[in-house]
């Protein structure tokens, strides 16, 4: 259950900053889209938490996540505009977005989940805990109770009912039952023979002390 929702945390951060890269790859399509037919004018007003500037450099960096020292969060990427419209030296656009809010968003997010997994393991464990005790420790204890009952003159008169046994301890049940039935058989068995001993030794055993009285 745990490796499961490692997985899920996993795969819902994945899921999240790609949704994050993909929104953000949107956002500069428009702006190059918009600054190439001239809808769109530098700098960006303020309050959008997007800013863009023309940079004449041959470098272009794909999105990346970095924080400023405020503790804001911005997706920062530079892209390789055509240059009509835009003069020769202005072909990189870089643009800084401000995803602050959506991280924060998706951090309680996960906390969220994180703590409801916390729930469901505790409540899981809680439950297996009950479920053990009532169907494996409590049979137990009350099947161990039932053997320290028999002996031997009662052999096969107390066999277990596996009809109350959990479906786990059915096996032991019968072949408990099973075993104790071989063994009363042999018990009787062997009472038989001492019987039989002592019936055949009786006889000559008297007549030997009687005897050996009438010799004192």
């Amino acid at each position: 259950m745990v490796a499961g929702y490692s997985l899920l945390f996993a795969v819902s951060r994945g899921f999240l900053e790609a949704e994050r890269l993909d929104r953000h790859q949107q956002l500069v399509a428009s702006l190059s889209e918009g600054l190439r037919d001239g809808r769109v004018t530098l700098p960006l007003p303020p309050g959008l938490g997007v800013e863009a500037q023309l940079f004449n450099t041959a470098l272009v960096v794909s999105a990346q996540t970095v924080s400023s020292l405020d503790g804001r969060t911005w997706l920062i990427s530079r892209t390789r505009l055509a240059p009509q419209g835009l003069g020769q030296d202005a072909s990189v656009l870089e643009v800084r977005q401000d995803i602050t809010a959506s991280v924060e968003r998706s951090q309680r997010d996960l906390l969220l989940l994180i703590a409801v997994a916390g729930v469901s393991v505790l409540f899981t464990s809680a439950l297996l805990r009950l479920v053990i005790w009532r169907g494996l420790i409590q049979p137990l204890r009350g099947f161990t109770c039932e053997l320290e009952q028999l002996e031997a003159d009662s052999l096969g008169d107390q066999v277990l009912d596996p009809v109350h046994q959990p479906s786990e301890l059915l096996p032991i049940v019968e072949a408990f039952n099973q075993l104790q039935s071989r063994l009363a058989e042999a018990w009787q068995r062997e009472r038989r023979f001492v019987d039989g001993v002592a019936h055949e030794l009786r006889t000559p055993i008297t007549v030997i002390s009687s005897h050996a009285q009438r010799l004192q």
